[in-house]
């Protein structure tokens, strides 16, 4: 039995979605598009910790960052190819998933289970 789930794990990293993938990961290290990301969570960060003061304070100006930041996002190559390669891995993992586990058991519920 380990030798297959070896064997499907092998599969896995030889298939050029997977592939993609790491490639596209990599490629979020750049200096330009990682420091893009910090600040996108540091300000998600500061709008989540405000959020319990919203009724109290006017978080506008860090919800318009928010924005802008998430506009550069949208328009970033880089970014949006690894999205693009995270869902199509998400998808071929979801694909072996349902192969794996169609049958064991009909009270088995694989819904909603993303790898």
């Amino acid at each position: 039995m380990n030798e297959k789930i070896d064997n499907l794990v092998c599969a896995i990293k030889e298939d050029q979605r997977y592939i993609n993938f790491i490639e596209a990961s990599k490629l979020l290290e750049r200096e330009d598009v990682h420091q893009l990301l910090i600040q996108y969570q540091t300000v998600l960060s500061k709008l989540n910790e405000l959020k319990q003061f919203d009724q109290y304070i006017d978080n506008s100006k860090i919800r318009k960052e928010l924005k802008d930041i998430k506009m550069q996002m949208a328009s970033d190559d880089i970014i949006q190819n690894y999205y693009q390669c995270y869902h199509e891995l998400n998808d071929l993992l979801a694909h072996v998933t349902h192969i794996v586990f169609n049958g064991i058991s009909d009270s088995l519920d694989m819904t909603g289970i993303n790898l």
